[in-house]
């Protein structure tokens, strides 16, 4: 949410998730927060269906220890962004 407000009507958001509940809860934020420039989108163990060369920029929080086939949504990131594109990740070893 506040990286939507931060980049501002002009630009876009992307949002994935592969937990049903966890979608719902996205969605639910997006829809009572009117966030008109976030879209929420499906992910899957092997990929993060982002649209190819869609981001600027791609943040992944909390998430990659959770990764089943890491090498797989490595490589879904890298087609995700943009030419000088940048990925950042924030995360914590595996308990």
């Amino acid at each position: 949410m506040r990286l939507s407000r931060w980049i501002g009507p002009s630009g876009r958001v992307y949002a994935t998730d592969v937990g049903a509940a966890q979608l719902a809860a996205l969605r639910e934020a997006v829809q009572r927060e009117r966030l008109t420039n976030v879209t929420v989108l499906e992910g899957a163990p092997s990929t993060t269906n982002l649209p190819a060369l869609c981001c600027d920029a791609i943040l992944i929080r909390d998430v990659y220890h959770h990764l089943t086939q890491p090498d797989d949504i490595v490589r879904s990131l890298a087609a995700s962004l943009k030419s000088g594109g940048r990925l950042a990740v924030i995360d914590f070893p595996p308990r």
